[in-house]
């Protein structure tokens, strides 16, 4: 009588290990997809929330703040975010900032007057390359004057989302 030996053959172990190992990078994929997606939506919002307390600084004022500002800058951001502090809590960043110093790894908010403080351009970064929102503006202005792809002159301060005031 011979001793049957119990357990698993080196070859079906690594079957299940690469199956697992797959479908790990496939989850990882989707898991990060996803949360770029949530923080695109944020950013939308931020920049929403941000554009409301400008529309209110203008009702009580005439005119929108002097800017630029950038929320990567302190100095610019704050001055900003104390300004329409009364119409907005806190002026939101993007919790991004950073990244490897290149100027499409930088996620920040960034605020233009126009115009004679007329009008204004919100922008933010997008992570996701296929949002139907990335290199358009919002709302929708009027394609006789369309405002640039940059939120201002400075070409290492950029947005692929704006948000442009209605005049």
């Amino acid at each position: 009588m011979s001793a049957q030996k119990k357990g698993f053959t080196l070859v079906e172990l690594l079957v299940v290990i690469s199956v697992i190992a797959i479908l790990s990078v496939i989850g990882l994929t989707l898991y990060t997809s996803v949360l770029r997606g949530a923080r695109d939506t944020k950013r939308k919002a931020d920049l929403t929330a941000i554009s409301r307390a400008l529309e209110q600084y203008k009702a009580a004022n005439g005119i929108y703040p002097a800017g630029p500002a950038w929320s990567d800058l302190a100095d610019s951001w704050g001055t900003f975010a104390s300004t329409i502090s009364p119409y907005i809590a806190q002026p939101p960043t993007d919790h991004k900032n950073g990244g490897s110093g290149r100027a499409e790894d930088w996620y920040v908010y960034g605020y233009v007057a126009l115009s004679s403080r007329a009008s204004y351009r919100l922008c933010a970064n997008l992570e996701n390359n296929s949002d139907s929102a990335r290199n358009v503006d919002y709302p929708t202005v009027p394609t006789a004057n369309p405002p640039a792809k940059s939120c201002s002159e400075d070409a290492n301060k950029w947005g692929d989302f704006q948000v442009v005031s209605q005049q």
